[in-house]
């Protein structure tokens, strides 16, 4: 079963999925999941998305995950991609996405702190 894991990284918030996440799962369970804890995190939100623990995704993924940074940049927030499969990264540069990517959160927490 997937989950969103909320932890607070000095003015960061990283969100780590663990386990599969997308509509092929057979749940609505995980974007419903993602969209809360976004909406719980203080505006303008810092958001690094750790998806270092996510086995497997799928286009509802992709959707999920362009809606919350839609969310924090709306707000004037910050949201960036940490650790994501080379499978998942090479799809977010062949689409042009509009994610910074970094390997770590560590990574992308520090980028944060020199911004």
């Amino acid at each position: 079963m997937p989950d969103v894991q909320k932890s607070e990284h000095g003015a960061c918030t990283v969100l780590r999925i663990v386990g599969p996440f997308g509509a092929s799962i057979g749940e609505p369970g995980p974007a419903a999941r993602l969209r809360d804890v976004m909406l719980s995190i203080p505006t303008p939100p810092c958001v690094v998305l750790d998806l270092g623990a996510m086995t497997s995704w799928d286009d509802a993924t992709i959707g999920a995950l362009i809606a919350a940074g839609k969310r924090a940049w709306s707000a004037g927030g910050w949201l960036v991609i940490a650790a994501a499969a080379p499978d998942l990264v090479e799809r977010f540069r062949a689409a042009a996405l509009p994610f910074e990517l970094y390997d770590t959160t560590a990574d992308a927490v520090a980028a944060f702190g020199q911004g």
